[in-house]
């Protein structure tokens, strides 16, 4: 009897750690990428370039948390873009900072589309 009940509470605790690291793996796109995107923002010199990388920011804080696993790719590579977008904040760089803003402004738009799709 104790044996069986140590069995299914193994079972029942692995469960619940498979369900919790879906979930943390879920919502980390969002968290890296708002959190990366909220420390660059300050960095923006030019005007018309900071309020780009805003929007940006205000449309990834506004997205869905919860993902999904087809979206992974797209997901990384909004997140490279962010990369991207830091290095060219770094260099000052308005004319490729506006340019990133505006492809990552898109780029997180159709996730979010396609997100809409599979829930």
């Amino acid at each position: 009897m104790y044996g069986i009940l140590l069995v299914s509470n193994l079972i029942a605790n692995e469960r619940t750690a498979d369900a919790e690291e879906k979930k943390h793996n879920e919502v980390l796109y969002i968290k890296n990428a708002s959190t990366k995107l909220k420390l660059i923002i300050d960095k923006v010199n030019d005007g018309n370039a900071k309020k780009k990388v805003e929007k940006v920011y205000d449309v990834v804080t506004s997205s869905p948390v919860k993902s999904h696993p087809d979206l992974t790719q797209t997901e990384n590579s909004i997140l490279q873009s962010i990369n991207e977008l830091e290095n060219a904040i770094s260099i000052n760089d308005n004319n490729k900072i506006i340019s990133l803003a505006d492809s990552l402004l898109s780029a997180v738009n159709e996730r979010n589309m396609h997100l809409k799709n599979y829930n």
